[in-house]
């Protein structure tokens, strides 16, 4: 058996930029930054923190003049360095944010929530940090929902598989990687924060019929 911390370090070193920048996996990555970003492109002076950044992925779909830009993740080595004045980038927890109470304006999480043991924790620290009034915007896939599971078997799962060393190592980074459910983070968002939520592709809620959720959450 291959080591899965071997195999998650191979698998976002190698595999993760493939999949989510090329093909029908890279237009589906791309529709989800920028309607994240849609409602946003005419603020200003906003001071902004992303957690979970990845490789800095989200950034080129920021349109506005903010006023700062907090870009965290919980290891950013594989982030670039070229980035404007105002553009920070620090290695954070979600689970533990080093920010002050009322710090930003606006929260951006894309894809982290399921990979997490305490979602309900990492939630709250957004809620801490973020400014009265302020926008937390999420993304989180509809795992492990009926439609969710039928695409990635027969899309993500393959391509994985190619790199990684097939199937199998594919689906022990998977379920290594994604701890948490849709029903539990949905739960604890909506417990928390006043939510208008967009559902892809069918605007229904229930979560075993669509792919991903993006919530718009105010504080």
């Amino acid at each position: 058996m291959k080591n899965s911390d071997d195999l998650i370090g191979r698998y976002y070193n190698s595999a993760y930029s493939q999949l989510f920048t090329s093909g029908s996996c890279g237009v589906v990555w791309n529709f989800i930054h920028a309607f994240m970003e849609r409602p946003f492109r005419k603020v200003r002076n906003e001071n902004i923190l992303e957690i979970g950044c990845g490789s800095g992925e989200h950034f080129r779909f920021v349109k506005q003049n903010f006023a700062t830009y907090e870009m965290t993740d919980i290891d950013v080595t594989r982030v670039a360095t070229n980035y404007p004045a105002n553009v920070r980038i620090r290695t954070e927890d979600a689970l533990k944010l080093t920010f002050k109470d009322n710090s930003f304006d606006r929260v951006i999480v894309t894809c982290v929530l399921l990979h997490l043991h305490q979602p309900e924790v990492a939630i709250g620290e957004i809620y801490r940090v973020l400014k009265p009034g302020g926008t937390a915007v999420v993304y989180l896939p509809c795992e492990p929902g009926v439609l969710f599971r039928i695409l990635r078997y027969f899309t993500v799962e393959p391509k994985t598989s190619k790199i990684v060393g097939g199937r199998r190592a594919a689906r022990i980074i998977h379920f290594t990687e994604h701890r948490a459910s849709y029903q539990a983070v949905n739960f604890f968002i909506r417990d928390m924060f006043e939510v208008k939520a967009r559902h892809f592709p069918f605007p229904t809620p229930f979560w075993n019929l669509n792919l991903f959720t993006i919530y718009f959450m105010k504080k």
